[in-house]
């Protein structure tokens, strides 16, 4: 077992113990006790009664990209989110184009495709799930929406996970970016807005503001060929947004 990770079931055992008391714990705990039992986190009756049926394998158990999407969930070392990646990816049927991963059973838009591929650009990797993983993602998530076209990136650097909705501004009115981040924020977290054509430093950040919803979490912004990674904090700052995008 690697050394990050036995490092950190140590850290966060009381976390996981009670995680597991609530039933609640993610997939690559759940089905794999012998790291915990390992780690003396649970005795050897839990981790037997798991092993009789059969889930003690791989030592992380990620070995498809719902359980990926599980994994992320939990902080963990990049170098582990980079090996749960790679596991994920290995056990996946895809097609992909420099960084960005397409899903067996995908869908997506031209748009969102030449978006994705600038995101590849600038440091993220791209997936695009098949049909499948996106209804098992919401019952698992107790998502009832309308939503199908979720996308996933991840940092090259670090392989955090973001769950992503793709925009692409053509014009670059300040109205149309407002309302698709106020739109994109109700399919996921996090909305990457790619601007095609002219618009000015103040009339893109009061953009930003007044389309900031409720449950927008980062705004990925891609403005003049420089990508921003905008939080709440950011964006509403007397001076960020002024003082950094060019």
């Amino acid at each position: 077992m690697p050394k990050t990770l036995s490092e950190w079931l140590r850290i966060n055992g009381t976390r996981i113990v009670r995680a597991q008391a609530n039933n609640t714990l993610p997939y690559w705990l759940n089905d794999n006790a012998a790291l915990l039992q390992k780690s003396g986190i649970i005795g050897k009756e839990e981790s037997t009664a798991l092993a009789d049926k059969g889930l003690l394998s791989d030592p992380m158990m990620v070995n498809s990209f719902l359980s990926l999407v599980d994994f992320m969930r939990v902080k963990a070392a990049p170098q582990l989110r980079k090996i749960a990646f790679d596991l994920a990816m290995k056990n996946e049927r895809y097609r992909r184009e420099n960084d960005v991963f397409y899903m067996e059973g995908f869908l997506y838009s031209r748009a969102e495709k030449q978006t994705a591929e600038k995101l590849a650009k600038a440091g993220y990797y791209v997936v695009f799930p098949s049909v499948k993983h996106i209804k098992d993602i919401k019952i698992k998530e107790n998502d009832t929406s309308a939503r199908k076209n979720d996308v996933y990136i991840y940092d090259k650097k670090t392989y955090i996970q973001r769950k992503v909705d793709l925009k692409t501004v053509n014009g670059a009115s300040p109205e149309a970016i407002s309302s698709h981040i106020a739109s994109g924020s109700g399919q996921a977290p996090v909305v990457a807005v790619d601007i095609i054509g002219k618009i000015s430093k103040q009339n893109l950040i009061d953009a930003i503001r007044s389309g900031w919803a409720k449950n927008t979490r980062e705004v990925l912004l891609n403005y003049k060929g420089q990508w921003y990674e905008i939080n709440k904090e950011k964006a509403f700052d007397k001076k960020w947004l002024t003082d950094n995008i060019k």
